[in-house]
C-alpha cells in the first residue's frame, strides 16, 4: 500500500472511530510490545554490523529513521485494526 493511501485510510478510520470506546486488550498490547522488542533487537544487530563494516554516520542515521517509522506504522496498524 502506498504511503499516501495509508495516510488517507488512517484518517478515515480515525474519524469513524473517534466516538467509539477504546477497545485494547492485553493480547494486543503484548503483540505490539513483542514486535517493538523484535525490531529493536534486529536494529541493534544491524548497528553492530554497520559499525564493524562501515564507519559512515549517515547510514546509521537513516537506519534509525527507518526503524522509528516502521514502529510507528506497526503501532498505527495495530491500533486501528483492533479499535
Amino acid at each position: 500500500m502506498e504511503w499516501r493511501s495509508f495516510q488517507i485510510k488512517i484518517k478515515k478510520e480515525a474519524s469513524s472511530n473517534f466516538n467509539a470506546p477504546l477497545q485494547v486488550n492485553s493480547e494486543h498490547c503484548n503483540r505490539v510490545e513483542q514486535t517493538i522488542e523484535e525490531v529493536r533487537v534486529l536494529f541493534l544487530y544491524f548497528l553492530q554490523f554497520v559499525s564493524l563494516t562501515v564507519h559512515f554516520k549517515p547510514v546509521i542515521d537513516a537506519a534509525s529513521r527507518i526503524t522509528v517509522e516502521y514502529i510507528k506504522i506497526i503501532l498505527l496498524e495495530t491500533f486501528f485494526h483492533h479499535v
